[in-house]
C-alpha cells in the first residue's frame, strides 16, 4: 500500500498531533470510472489500454492530465481490435 504519513503540531499552550494516512489514488480505477467524452470511440480492449496507459502517464508526468490523456489517447489506437476466438 503506498500513501503519506502526514503528522502536525501546534504549540500555544497545548501540544496537539495529528495523523492522517493518505492513500495515493490511482486517477481512475476502473474503465467504468473513465470519462466517455474521452472514450466512447474505444473499443473495451482498448479502453483497458486507455485506463492503465493513463494512470501510469499520469503519476510520472506528476498530474499532468493533458499529457496523460495525449499518452492514454496513443495507447489506446496502439491497442487495435483484440483478436479473439472465432
Amino acid at each position: 500500500m503506498s500513501g503519506t504519513y502526514v503528522q502536525t503540531a501546534r504549540h500555544g499552550g497545548s501540544f496537539y498531533v495529528h495523523s492522517l494516512w493518505i492513500e495515493a489514488a490511482m486517477p481512475y480505477r476502473t474503465v467504468e470510472d473513465l470519462p466517455e467524452a474521452q472514450t466512447d470511440q474505444y473499443n473495451a480492449h482498448q479502453k483497458e489500454a486507455f485506463l492503465e496507459a493513463f494512470n501510469s502517464a499520469y503519476e510520472q508526468y506528476e498530474h499532468d492530465e493533458s499529457r496523460a490523456f495525449a499518452v492514454a489517447h496513443s495507447a489506446a489506437k496502439k491497442a487495435g481490435v483484440r483478436p479473439g476466438p472465432g
